[in-house]
């Protein structure tokens, strides 16, 4: 079962403030990204997602940030992600974004990213994959 760990801070959030224009987000829209697309990744690969299994995988996004570059903005999100027992473990995902239009479209591209650098832990992949 995927569990959404809620971030501490609810509502619209302004984490981005450069010459392009100020981006918000709410973390909780983000982490609801974020699960539908482990969602989404499973199912594509025949893993059932079902709410009563002793399998846990607890994720939220923790952060998200952006960095000004010389051509535009960096957006980085970072995802918490615990299988099981397993202590949690941080992955950052991470988009550019040329344009003030394209910036809602590379958070969540970002906090995509950021589910694709989680798939590539060993570990997790291998707790996901057992029987």
């Amino acid at each position: 079962q995927l569990v959404a760990k809620p971030h501490p801070t609810t509502g619209v959030v302004k984490f981005c403030d450069p010459l392009m224009g100020a981006s918000t987000l709410e973390y909780a829209d983000l982490t609801a990204y974020a699960v539908q697309s482990l969602t989404d990744i499973l199912q594509r690969n025949q893993v059932a997602v079902v709410a009563d299994t002793p399998k846990t995988l607890t994720v939220g996004v923790v952060a998200a940030t952006c960095d000004e570059e010389a051509s535009g903005l960096k957006f980085n999100v970072t995802l918490s992600a615990a299988a099981g027992e397993m202590p949690a473990r941080s992955f950052t995902g991470f988009q550019r974004s040329w344009s003030a239009h394209g910036n809602n479209f590379a958070v969540t591209a970002a906090t995509l990213n950021a589910v694709l650098e989680m798939f590539k832990d060993p570990e997790i992949r291998a707790y996901l994959e057992e029987g």
